[in-house]
């Protein structure tokens, strides 16, 4: 399994909420800054050249290019008023994508926990139990690994998608040649969710489970929530802003920025301000139109989308500490237990407290996520 840092390409932003300048530096890091720097700078260039020359003795002066600045006002706040309606509907796609994810890896364990509960005590023979619970276990990872890539890649579906490179529990312990259909198959995760249920068929008929059948909707409830999470996440992913919302806000955009150096270069005597006012205005409106655009799609691996490597690595744990949890002995009362109820938290230092709390916090760090 991959030993990378799961969280080394996404930004933690509770460590970063305060303007400092090494935040500063971290933003600087990111793409969309560089091609706002090269859409706004020029603007602002502009805007200083005019008032510089304006102030030259015997220029042509400037001052009445727009007698009244109304029009530009109402242009600036048409324009503003697109833009933060941009960035309203991708922070909305953005929260809407944390949401189905976390529900999908939610429903798939969930599933996953529950079935391997109902084989205690099964009738069937033990190695079957055991090969059941492996083989289950590895489709899971795999069922979450493929959704994450079909989410990357968007409506688009083309080149390599990054997913692929995720972590699965024991890939290899799978069939080779089921492994390769799969992979040429267009329609992945209908095909790993199609094994799964399969598998599950299969197993029911061998006696794998020890309870009846109405038990066994929670967990195939279970799996078919996940998978209609997964058809809302692709909504997300497949379906772009209108294309003449898009197009107008691009127009207008244009437009504010050919009028602005213009306009705000009127506004007063100084080459600096003049500069300033011009990139200020247009760095503003570029920066957050592009933030939208980024937002626009959660799955992807930029510093301000969701970290699904980290998400499938976490995946992956939970599952092998399903495993784990399951094959060790259920724990049972001490021969001397107190019948009286008592309330203590894992951190109370007095006898037998305190010998548990050094155990949960061992636990606790070997049990962690890798951060080599």
């Amino acid at each position: 399994m991959s030993s990378q840092n799961p969280a080394q390409k996404s930004l933690a932003y509770g460590a970063y909420t305060c303007l400092t300048p090494g935040n500063l530096l971290r933003l600087a890091y990111q793409p969309k800054v560089y091609v706002t720097l090269l859409i706004s700078l020029p603007c602002g260039l502009f805007g200083g050249a005019l008032r510089f020359m304006n102030n030259q003795p015997g220029a042509t002066k400037m001052e009445n290019f727009l007698k009244d600045d109304s029009v530009f006002t109402m242009l600036t706040i048409l324009v503003t008023f697109l833009a933060a309606f941009r960035v309203s509907a991708a922070y909305q796609k953005f929260w809407d994508g944390c949401d189905e994810v976390y529900n999908i890896i939610g429903n798939f364990y969930d599933a996953t926990t529950d079935l391997i509960a109902f084989t205690r005590n099964a009738e069937a023979d033990p190695q079957e139990v055991k090969e059941f619970h492996h083989l289950l276990i590895r489709m899971v990872s795999l069922l979450v690994s493929v959704v994450f890539a079909d989410l990357e890649g968007g409506h688009e579906k083309l080149g390599e998608q990054n997913a692929y490179d995720f972590e699965v529990i024991d890939i290899a312990g799978l069939d080779p040649e089921g492994v390769e259909r799969l992979m040429a198959s267009s329609c992945k995760v209908e095909v790993v969710y199609q094994w799964i249920l399969n598998l599950l068929v299969e197993s029911w008929q061998k006696k794998i489970f020890s309870v009846e059948a109405p038990l066994m909707s929670r967990p195939l409830s279970d799996l078919s929530k996940g998978l209609v999470h997964f058809h809302e996440a692709q909504r997300i992913t497949e379906v772009p802003f209108p294309f003449p919302l898009n197009l107008a806000l691009q127009l207008l955009l244009i437009t504010h920025w050919l009028l602005t150096p213009l306009v705000v270069s009127s506004w007063t005597s100084y080459t600096v301000y003049a500069f300033a006012f011009c990139f200020g205005y247009q760095f503003s409106l570029w920066f957050f139109v592009a933030l939208a655009i980024e937002l626009d799609t959660p799955f992807s691996h930029t510093r301000n989308s969701l970290d699904i490597r980290y998400l499938q690595q976490l995946h992956n744990n939970r599952l092998l500490t399903a495993m784990e949890a399951n094959a060790k002995p259920q724990p049972k009362l001490c021969a001397n237990v107190n019948k009286n109820l008592t309330r203590c938290s894992l951190t109370e230092q007095q006898g037998a407290s305190a010998g548990l709390a050094v155990t949960v916090s061992r636990r606790s760090l070997a049990s962690g996520l890798s951060k080599d």
